[in-house]
């Protein structure tokens, strides 16, 4: 079936591995940054991304994306005494919250328009569009109920 068997040193665990070191990096990378900055400028750091010697670190408004840059020495020491590690550049980008929290949900139609439908198949049932039109009818009406 394979040409080779499938075992616990697989390139996907390899590459899962990978990315939960990553992130368990980033998240200590946070701490190490919200500890060294003021408590109220610390709460708007959301996340950290470190890499290529470039660190990213998102907040959630322009306001404090400012006030972060201003923080710039705090935060490049923060990284390289606590992990030995150069910091070339530092960009703060922001996080736009309102993305996340517009859901898009399926539009329901109005017991009017399901009437509608109701009246416009008058057809038997050994037409596929008429038993098509039959199953969205009932669908429709267990929705709206």
């Amino acid at each position: 079936m394979f040409k080779r068997p499938f075992n616990e040193h697989s390139s996907n665990t390899n590459g899962l591995k990978q990315i939960t070191l990553t992130l368990k990096k980033n998240q200590l990378y946070l701490q190490a940054i919200q500890q060294e900055l003021p408590k109220q400028l610390a709460n708007h750091c959301i996340h950290v991304v470190f890499h290529n010697a470039k660190l990213i670190v998102y907040t959630d408004s322009p306001v404090w994306a400012s006030k972060l840059l201003y923080s710039r020495v705090q935060i490049i020491d923060a990284i390289t005494n606590n992990f030995r590690e150069p910091v070339q550049g530092l960009t703060v980008r922001v996080v736009d919250n309102t993305m996340n929290t517009d859901k898009r949900r399926p539009i329901t139609p109005s017991l009017h328009t399901i009437n509608n439908l109701n009246l416009s198949n008058s057809s038997d049932n050994n037409d596929t569009l008429g038993s098509a039109l039959t199953k969205l009818k009932k669908v429709l009406r267990d929705k709206a109920d």
